[in-house]
């Protein structure tokens, strides 16, 4: 395949190709302007349906969360946490998991921890 007719793939809404492109954004520099541009097309994948694309932003916001952290921008750090957090719920979604396995984890734990839990538990799960 030649690059135009990968980036064809990309603009036309290949999540294959959307992933692919991400993970070459920051295959050789790992940056806050690589990890947004891998973000773009991370999440147009996971709005697409993909699975993998969702858990790479997952992964993506909480490492931006902990960059935040580090310079001490702890108004950034939230937001990056609940991002993840909140893909984390729509892996949930995607894998369609029974409502009453939701509603007792949130009752066990809290709706924040139950969150937070969910956000670590996929990041592990699926890159283990």
């Amino acid at each position: 395949m030649t690059i135009e007719e990968f980036f064809k793939r990309v603009k036309e809404g290949d999540v294959d190709a959307m992933i692919s492109f991400g993970d070459m954004c920051i295959a050789d520099e790992f940056d806050p302007d690589t990890i947004k541009e891998a973000l773009i097309w991370y999440e147009r994948a996971a709005e697409l349906g993909s699975i993998q694309g969702a858990i790479r932003v997952v992964n993506l916001r909480k490492i931006r969360g902990i960059l935040c952290e580090e310079l001490n921008d702890l108004k950034g750090a939230v937001k990056e946490y609940n991002m993840a957090v909140f893909w984390a719920g729509k892996i949930l979604k995607m894998q369609d998991v029974p409502a009453n396995v939701m509603l007792s984890a949130k009752e066990e734990y809290g709706n924040n921890q139950y969150r937070v839990a969910c956000s670590y538990y996929f990041a592990e799960e699926y890159l283990a």
